[in-house]
């Protein structure tokens, strides 16, 4: 028995994409403002928007393309920590859903086989 929001999200699997990137977007921008007190932080409003923007926007091709999602996602939280943004869970939000989804989709365990312990048997 499903409730109507999982039964939604089947649904409109595409429209829970979009808004979900959209919500990620929005924490990737708050988590690049965020420094340590009295440290200047480095102007990277523009390479933000733009990292925000690719790194959330592969995520609509995390269904199919899941493998590919974690190495964009991965390249712009890299690029971001290189550009001098603190590393938060804010700035992290996009890789750890792509990694999420890639270990749902693979259904890999933790030593790279079928989790047997997650089953209810």
């Amino acid at each position: 028995m499903s409730i109507p929001w999982q039964r939604y999200a089947d649904d409109h699997a595409h429209t829970v994409d979009t808004m979900t990137a959209a919500l990620l977007f929005a924490c990737f921008l708050f988590g690049s403002e965020i420094n340590f007190p009295q440290v200047r932080e480095p102007d990277v409003v523009g390479p933000a928007i733009t990292l925000a923007t690719v790194a959330c926007g592969s995520l609509l091709w995390q269904r199919t393309r899941p493998r590919t999602v974690v190495a964009v996602t991965t390249v712009c939280t890299t690029a971001a920590s290189a550009l001098g943004m603190l590393l938060t869970p804010l700035l992290m939000a996009p890789l750890m859903l792509a990694l999420y989804r890639l270990a749902v989709h693979t259904g890999a365990g933790p030593h790279g086989s079928p989790s047997s312990s997650l089953s209810p048997c």
